[in-house]
């Protein structure tokens, strides 16, 4: 459907941008508004196309467009580029937005459902807590072995030796870290714990969908994985070719996998 009113979005945490174009180009107005202002902006602005850069909270108000029925389009920061005049300002993001949202052959942004996001939400968190284990247990380790107490590889064996080593009272660990080395300790346990946990809210995840169990049935993959082809792949079409899906992200090929 063809829209006689363009809407290019420059959102940000606060205070949002909107360039207005007609059908024929021109710019009818550009100005910021409120985040209440803009959801009573889409609820009273005709039919349109509205057009966010992809960004923070994109999904987020491309839904609630959708919802006001207007069609909404998410384009990425690489494709608005070009169409920037003058210097990077709010009002020249918006119009740059709305201009490439009129250009035919651009490529938009997947739209995410609230369920897709909650899905990322959980991955990216449990993402977070093994960057920070493993960052951590690098820590222990280097400063252990400034005072000469190596700990075999693997993180079994860093859980396994630290009680030990804050037991043993011949090494040369000062008195005054023992009490700093066992708090760590207990943050190691506490970011297995809750990393344990979040993995099996993932497993239960994928035997609840349908998509994701078709995914591990075929094996050599992982349930997070399958958990993120379901976020981010299958159900928005991304990939025009098994092949294609197949190879970026199954690293196998379209025979050994059909779909």
């Amino acid at each position: 459907m063809r829209y006689s009113t363009t809407v290019g979005v420059d959102l940000a945490k606060n205070v949002i941008q909107i360039s207005v174009i007609s059908g024929r180009g021109k710019e009818l107005s550009n100005r910021s508004l409120t985040r209440t202002k803009f959801a009573e902006f889409l609820g009273k602005q005709k039919p349109s196309l509205v057009a966010f850069e992809s960004c923070a909270s994109a999904h987020y108000w491309a839904r609630a467009a959708k919802r006001h029925g207007h069609e909404a389009r998410i384009i990425p920061a690489k494709a608005v580029m070009p169409f920037r005049q003058g210097h990077k300002t709010d009002s020249n993001d918006a119009l740059a937005v709305a201009e490439a949202a009129r250009r035919p052959n651009i490529k938009e942004a997947p739209m995410k459902t609230a369920e897709q996001q909650g899905l990322q939400a959980i991955q990216r968190s449990r993402e977070l807590l093994i960057g920070e284990c493993t960052a951590l247990s690098n820590h222990l380790r280097g400063i252990l072995l400034e005072f000469g107490v190596a700990i075999p590889q693997g993180f079994a064996s860093l859980l396994r030796a630290l009680p030990e080593i804050l037991e043993d009272g011949d090494n040369e660990l000062p008195d005054l870290y023992r009490p700093t080395l066992h708090r760590m300790h207990q943050r190691l346990l506490e970011l297995r714990e809750d990393i344990e946990a979040m993995t099996r809210e993932v497993d239960i995840l994928v035997k609840q969908h349908p998509v994701c169990k078709r995914l591990t049935a075929r094996g050599h993959r992982s349930d997070r994985c399958a958990v993120a082809l379901r976020r981010d792949g299958l159900r928005q079409g991304l990939y025009k070719e098994p092949r294609v899906l197949c190879l970026s992200w199954l690293n196998t090929t379209a025979v050994q996998q059909r779909w």
